[in-house]
């Protein structure tokens, strides 16, 4: 759809009640919880690499969000829009083999809005990360624009929220957060 051919994703309403990274799958005590790819990239490339190696392992669980490949603002335009192709791919390729994709908008600076949304249905449930987004008051405004782009476009029934609590009023949205696990991990590890 749109400009550059991003697949579509059909639309889910499914809310799972806890996240793991991509990266714990193999180690995961239940499966009954969705899968993220809030980490960094090279740490699920494989997945892009060779996404048939990892099709049973992520249908034991109850979801998987689409793999979030990096969006960043110095990012030439052309990597940007690969990122978002290859997130509505996997999405796609997961949700046509029977597994529930739960779609990541990710979004970079206002031109990125041109090709960012695209390939996600309406009115579903729709995963974003804040992590990043409170460094610094242009990164919270960045974030605070782009969510409020992604709600006018998309309609969300569901924004889940992976990261810290933003103040930003979601109206009659239905907002979900889970905690930063990665970040959880250090602060166990430094006490």
């Amino acid at each position: 759809v749109g400009r550059y051919g991003i697949p579509l994703l059909k639309n889910e309403t499914f809310v799972p009640e806890t996240i793991i990274p991509f990266s714990d799958i193999r180690t995961a005590k239940s499966k009954e919880c969705g899968v993220h790819f809030f980490i960094d990239d090279y740490r699920f490339e494989r997945i892009w690499s060779h996404p048939c190696k990892y099709l049973n392992l992520v249908r034991q669980f109850s979801c998987i969000f689409a793999p979030d490949f990096s969006l960043y603002m110095d990012m030439p335009v052309a990597m940007k829009i690969w990122n978002v192709y290859r997130n509505r791919l996997i999405g796609l390729w997961m949700q046509n083999n029977g597994i529930r994709v739960i779609p990541t908008v990710a979004w970079a600076e206002p031109a990125s809005y041109e090709y960012c949304f695209d390939g996600i249905e309406p009115y579903g449930t729709v995963a974003v990360s804040t992590v990043g987004s409170t460094r610094n008051g242009y990164s919270m405004e960045m974030w605070k624009r782009g969510i409020r782009e992604m709600i006018a476009r998309l309609s969300p029934s569901s924004v889940l929220i992976y990261g810290e609590h933003i103040n930003y009023n979601f109206a009659d949205t239905k907002v979900v957060y889970y905690q930063d696990s990665i970040l959880n991990r250090l602060h166990r590890v430094k006490k």
